[in-house]
């Protein structure tokens, strides 16, 4: 006779204790009967879940036999494979997406993930492009998001590659990130120290040694960098960033209440201005007028989007304006166009760029 399963939903904070199976957003508990299931049951059926998450996608299945053998062998578990039947039939009673595979000898498998391989691959990308993550993070986190892809684990371990980078030495980063989003979440000031490093590589603290008092905004992960984003506390009309790992320990979390992102401020603007541009940030970006080669457009998309203002100017050229910060990092970027790019304004800026071009020429011509 077929055992009876009464299910019950929790949902934990922290990793669930044994017996207890996740399902999406819910963490589901089967009990025999309805009352308190004795210890082995509820591993079994655990178990059961964690064969099929571990050994069976869309093109790998296992019999009733196989599980069993798998059962005895990896937690010493000896069952009958009526039991087994039993309890996969609970745990599709409860949501899981297991397919049966109907035949002389039926077989499992389970086939509704979060992820399908591609989309995990995209992640374990991200996550071994991203400078600011530690090799030994990184090679953490590729192994947990790889578990996700079952049987094809070991496939996406083998095609990630994460030796030649230059990586960060931060091995607080993720505590640091973890307490600044939590400020976040309470809408609390932070104070903390950061550094740049000098000519000797050593780190030397900025604002003469003392720890900022800011407020936190949002955290922005552009391209290779983690940024913090927010404004003074005494100045909070002035928005700021700072990049995270250059914070070298936990920022102390304040009593003191944040303040809100002003009104006006546009987010990808600032971004696109400052940040990509490797600007101060006390700095303010400034509308910048280019006159472009048609052949460069990809290159101002690419760089400051889609919505960029661009109109034609013959049939030839356009003009694209930007608000950007005009550092020498922007310079170099119009500059690496060989003359497809020009500023045509304001003046000043103008101005600032042929200067650094002579210098620059200047340098080359005596260093030759």
């Amino acid at each position: 006779m077929r055992e009876n399963y009464a299910i019950r939903c929790v949902i934990f904070s922290t990793p669930p204790p044994l017996g207890v199976l996740q399902n999406s957003d819910h963490l589901i508990c089967l009990m025999q009967g309805g009352d308190r299931c004795s210890m082995n049951n509820r591993d079994r059926i655990l178990y059961i879940a964690q064969l099929l998450r571990k050994y069976t996608d869309e093109d790998h299945a296992l019999s009733l036999r196989e599980i069993s053998e798998l059962l005895l062998k990896e937690h010493g578990e000896k069952v009958y494979r009526t039991t087994v039947s039993d309890d996969i039939e609970a745990l599709i009673a409860s949501g899981w997406d297991i397919e049966i595979e109907r035949s002389t000898v039926n077989r499992y498998r389970l086939v509704g993930r979060d992820f399908d391989k591609a989309e995990l691959k995209l992640i374990i990308d991200a996550v071994n492009a991203s400078r600011f993550i530690t090799k030994n993070k990184s090679r953490e986190l590729t192994k947990k998001i790889s578990a996700l892809a079952g049987p094809e684990s070991d496939a996406l371990k083998r095609h990630t590659e994460v030796e030649n980078r230059v990586r960060n030495g931060n091995k607080k980063l993720f505590l640091i990130i973890d307490a600044i989003h939590e400020a976040i979440e309470k809408n609390c000031q932070i104070s903390f120290y950061y550094f740049r490093y000098n000519e000797k590589k050593e780190k030397v603290l900025q604002h003469g040694g003392k720890p900022y008092q800011f407020n936190p905004f949002f955290l922005v992960w552009n391209g290779e960098f983690y940024y913090m984003v927010g404004s003074y506390a005494n100045h909070p009309e002035n928005v700021a960033s700072f990049r995270v790992d250059r914070i070298p320990d936990c920022p102390e979390i304040l009593s003191t209440k944040r303040a809100q992102i002003p009104d006006k401020f546009d987010a990808d603007r600032y971004i696109n201005s400052t940040i990509h541009m490797f600007g101060r940030a006390d700095q303010t970006p400034v509308k910048v007028h280019l006159i472009c080669e048609n052949d460069t457009a990809n290159g101002i998309i690419d760089r400051f989007g889609p919505e960029t203002e661009m109109q034609p100017v013959d049939e030839g050229h356009f003009e694209a304006v930007i608000y950007v910060v005009p550092t020498s990092v922007f310079y170099g970027w119009v500059f690496g166009f060989g003359g497809k790019v020009r500023i045509e304004g304001p003046e000043e800026i103008v101005k600032e760029f042929i200067e650094m071009v002579k210098k620059v020429n200047k340098k080359a011509s005596y260093e030759a």
